[in-house]
């Protein structure tokens, strides 16, 4: 651990940037360093599940992460109806769209590979689940927004309650999925709520005075789903359906790019003269031998790409 992170900081200190501690991978004789740069922000999460009394499971699944590359992922499946064949629905389809997310397919091909899925499962069967999406870049805040059946979505930004809708199928139900995805720009300290149709039953008018009133509270993501399950609870009356609240919220989470960052290549020290004697001090002999050419391509996509 120690070894990682010196070599971070120095590989941060070449690329002009903040990166985490690699990612280290042995597969015999070959070790592999993969380097990430630190986001500039990070998601907070929140989330609240009632299941439809007399029931003891949920029909709606969530999945909220982090993956790899970088991005923050909120995804809600919906199984049709309530109880234990909704459940088994809605958790198979957000167990796949998440594993597929993780392997870096995107929103779309992820959603047709779980519709055939759920279209093999459910032959013969009236019954699907919907999908809700969000993923969100962690280093430049834009945000893409997936909708199969699922119900509508809200962003609050400086107080403001913004309805994000996309009418369209659930999966399972038709060979293909008519999803619609929606493109967003999020700023520091906006919160996302996605919530199942269960929350609807008395509109979503309230919803948007909650999830404001929340925000000016200061409250957490994690209390503000809390409230907003807890009201749509004494709101349903006797149209009981399974409530799920999930909320993400994107604050700063470092300094942006420092003043280094945008200096010429040209000013930039040479990786041939730098590493060598860097490498000797950090890492053992083991890993040395395996590293250099994964910094050398990690500096030349900087280069390409950054400046």
């Amino acid at each position: 651990p120690g070894e990682c992170r010196a070599l971070a900081e120095e590989m941060g200190r070449i690329c002009r940037r903040d990166f985490d501690p690699p990612e280290v991978t042995n597969c015999r004789t070959v070790t592999m360093l993969h380097f990430g740069e630190r986001p500039l922000y990070r998601a907070v999460f929140g989330l609240a599940s009632r299941p439809a009394p007399p029931e003891t499971v949920s029909g709606d699944a969530c999945r909220q992460f982090c993956d790899s590359a970088g991005r923050a992922q909120m995804l809600l499946c919906d199984g049709m109806g309530t109880g234990k064949p909704a459940a088994v629905d809605g958790q198979m389809a957000a167990k796949l769209t998440a594993q597929l997310l993780q392997a870096g397919f995107a929103a779309e091909s992820a959603a047709r590979l779980v519709n055939v899925a759920l279209g093999l499962k459910n032959a013969g069967q009236e019954s699907g689940a919907t999908l809700d999406l969000l993923t969100l870049d962690l280093y430049t805040g834009r945000a893409g927004l997936f909708k199969a059946g699922a119900a509508p979505s809200f962003l609050c930004r400086a107080g403001v309650v913004r309805t994000l809708d996309g009418a369209s199928l659930p999966m399972g139900v038709l060979p293909t999925v008519t999803g619609r995805s929606t493109a967003l720009t999020l700023d520091v300290g906006d919160t996302v709520m996605m919530v199942s149709d269960g929350a609807l039953c008395d509109g979503s008018a309230w919803l948007c005075d909650q999830l404001t009133l929340s925000t000016r509270l200061g409250q957490s993501p994690q209390q503000t789903a809390e409230a907003v399950a807890a009201s749509a609870v004494r709101r349903s009356g006797a149209r009981q359906d399974d409530i799920t609240v999930a909320i993400v919220r994107y604050p700063l989470e470092r300094i942006s790019i420092p003043a280094m960052a945008k200096s010429r290549w040209r000013q930039r020290p040479a990786i041939a003269r730098t590493n060598a004697p860097i490498l000797r001090r950090a890492c053992s002999p083991i890993i040395r031998s395996q590293i250099f050419s994964k910094i050398f391509k990690k500096t030349v996509y900087f280069r390409q790409k950054v400046w």
